[in-house]
């Protein structure tokens, strides 16, 4: 190792007429034994035996003094500091201190390269020079004042480390071919061999191509040969124009692993199922000097996060919460308690249509001299297309939009009256019958979304937030009122609580019923509330909106939200109200298998009320049902939030044709 002190000082450690004495020595004099004179005991004379002591055999060259010159020699140890000195017979070496007893450097300067062999170099720091003029190398390690940090020089002299700014790994290249460095290819790890990863090209068209994802090449690494892989840092001199790759690149552009060929980068976001690898930032576009900032993401795989348990996925599982274990697991429709399909059966001539489970049942109803059965039943909670069946004659729609979603609570003092807020509106409601002639092989079905509750209150003394309103739902056309055949009005959502009174719940009375009258059916007809004096005769009942959140009164007494429940048998249903205490309010639901109540969804019940004190926030209010309007949030003292209204639910469409 090569090391040039800075400073300079030629005089010699020992005096004029020390190095006389040194010159006796043999060409084999070094430091030890310019320590040995240093170290004679503190006395005023010794003997040359005594000179000797601690000098290596080849260079006792005290004794090549003559035997008279020997005897007459007097040792001094005067001072602590400075050179040694030979005046006539008087050898004086200081009493030098320092370093555990004693130690001496022998010079400041040097004039050429200073090589110490396999001895190691001890300091308490080093110091670089920032402007050296030397020539870089492997093992050659010197100050890099553009990055700010000390080069390090890598085996085979194509790479060069900046120390704490990068990181490089070195691995055996078996892909098959040579690994170039004007390519920055990206590698993945496939294994080990000899004490080294083994690379392989990577790519995003799979996880097992691209999970271990590593780096890229900083170096040309011929196959089956060993070479560096930038992990971390900077790779330079390349060109990061994007040509390369048939693409435009600027300056901080994101740089992502190809799906489409292998080893390549793009910067072009991949999209399912292509996998999403970052393989870091473009920090100069250049032709040839360009610069990559390496930091590779892999990302993950769903199954792949920490609380995601999925075990043996199969198509239309969802994803469900289980707080016994606070882990996500995948659930089929049917164990998560979610209808997939329903069976449809005709038994019968009379009598409500039922909802058992999954099969749904419509009786064979008979009049007007000739029977007309009910061959098709499609029921929508989502937006989809409707398939007209072969030989149908009349179709009855029953078409909701979105309900309302629920006010926020208030939130204010103490001894102040603080009111929950009220309910969203349930759906708006359009039911016609029509002749199937009048519609098209197929039709699409716009399914309006709930509106939002209205957000909890973050500030004293601030009355609660409105509802949003539902959105409408539409039977044909493009998703648009003018466009379609058949649609509805908007859920109304719910107002914010006060200081004077629980926001009022919304109603909606927009129910239309039509019925087509010979084949005089157009849009205009049956779209929005214009249906003439034609009555559908169904045995439908309104939806329900939701119901208002807990308040805290003028004395400080919490009160609990209100809620619904279905008491009764399957055949005499009744739907009554309860209250709850300390809780979010319950969701409301779309409950079809009551003879006297098809189609009748619930609204959301109301939150309860926060504490008194202003430690419990107001509850949230429950999630409409289908059509069903969104509770209201619980109001709460200051220094809590109040309880946010709940989602009001989506709308929904059931189409019954007639052969």
């Amino acid at each position: 190792m090569a090391y040039k002190p800075k400073s300079k000082r030629t005089n010699s450690p020992v005096g004029p007429q020390g190095k006389k004495l040194l010159d006796g020595l043999t060409a084999n004099k070094n430091i030890d034994d310019i320590r040995a004179l240093s170290k004679i005991s503190n006395t005023q004379s010794a003997s040359i035996s005594t000179l000797n002591t601690g000098l290596s055999a080849a260079n006792k060259g005290i004794s090549q003094l003559s035997t008279s010159k020997q005897n007459k020699l007097t040792l001094t140890t005067n001072g602590t500091s400075g050179p040694a000195t030979l005046n006539n017979d008087t050898l004086n070496v200081p009493n030098y201190s320092g370093g555990g007893g004693g130690s001496y450097v022998p010079y400041t300067g040097a004039t050429s390269d200073v090589d110490l062999g396999e001895f190691e170099l001890k300091a308490g720091q080093i110091e670089f020079d920032q402007t050296p003029t030397g020539t870089a190398g492997v093992a050659v390690m010197r100050w890099n004042d553009q990055d700010g940090t000390a080069d390090l020089g890598l085996k085979g002299g194509n790479v060069t480390l900046q120390i704490g700014q990068e990181q490089v790994t070195r691995v055996v290249n078996k892909t098959g071919s040579n690994l170039l460095e004007a390519n920055y290819q990206a590698v993945r790890i496939s294994g080990a061999q000899g004490n080294r990863l083994k690379v392989d090209l990577a790519q995003a068209n799979n996880d097992a191509n691209s999970a271990d994802t590593i780096g890229i090449v900083t170096e040309t690494i011929n196959d089956n040969q060993e070479g560096f892989v930038t992990t971390s840092g900077l790779v330079r001199s390349i060109n990061t124009t994007g040509s390369l790759q048939g693409e435009t690149w600027a300056d901080g552009d994101m740089l992502f692993l190809s799906g489409a060929t292998a080893g390549k980068i793009t910067n072009i976001k991949p999209t399912a199922p292509i996998h999403t690898i970052i393989m870091g930032y473009v920090v100069r576009a250049h032709a040839t000097q360009g610069q990559i900032y390496v930091k590779v993401d892999n990302g993950y795989e769903l199954d792949e996060l920490h609380n995601v348990a999925i075990t043996s996925p199969a198509n239309n599982d969802l994803l469900q919460y289980d707080s016994a274990t606070s882990l996500w697991k995948n659930e089929s429709l049917s164990s998560a308690g979610i209808q997939s399909a329903i069976t449809l059966t005709t038994t019968g001539t009379s009598g409500a249509a039922t909802l058992v489970g999954s099969t749904l049942n419509i009786p064979q109803y008979s009049g007007g001299g000739s029977s007309v059965s009910p061959i098709d039943t499609q029921l929508f909670i989502s937006s989809g297309v409707w398939t007209k069946p072969a030989g149908a004659k009349q179709v009855e729609i029953y078409l909701v939009s979105g309900a309302g979603g629920g006010g926020s609570g208030r939130r204010g003092a103490t001894l102040t009256a603080r009111y929950g807020g009220g309910g969203g509106s349930s759906g708006s409601i359009t039911a016609v019958k029509i002749d199937a002639s009048t519609l098209g092989a197929t039709e699409n079905i716009w399914i309006g979304t709930g509106g939002v509750g209205g957000l909890g209150i973050a500030t004293n003394d601030t009355n609660g937030n409105f509802g949003a309103a539902g959105n409408a739902s539409y039977f044909g056309g493009t998703g648009t009122a003018a466009s379609s055949k058949v649609s509805t009005n908007t859920g109304i959502g719910g107002q914010g609580g006060t200081n004077a009174a629980n926001g009022g719940n919304s109603f909606n009375n927009s129910y239309v019923f039509g019925q087509q009258v010979g084949n005089a059916y157009s849009s205009a007809t049956f779209n929005s509330n214009a249906f003439g004096g034609n009555v559908l005769q169904v045995q439908m009942r309104p939806l329900i909106y939701g119901l208002y959140g807990g308040g805290i009164t003028t004395a400080n007494v919490a009160t609990s939200g209100t809620g619904y429940r279905l008491v009764g048998g399957n055949t005499a249903q009744v739907i009554t109200t309860f209250t709850n205490s300390s809780t979010n309010g319950a969701n409301g639901s779309l409950l079809t298998n009551n003879p006297a109540h098809l189609f009748f969804a619930l609204g959301g019940g109301g939150g309860a009320s926060g504490n008194s004190a202003g430690t419990i926030a107001g509850y949230t209010g429950g999630n409409g049902g289908p059509g069903g309007g969104g509770g209201g949030g619980g109001a709460s003292a200051n220094g809590a939030n109040s309880g946010d209204g709940g989602r009001g639910g989506d709308g929904f469409c059931m189409v019954i044709t007639y052969f």
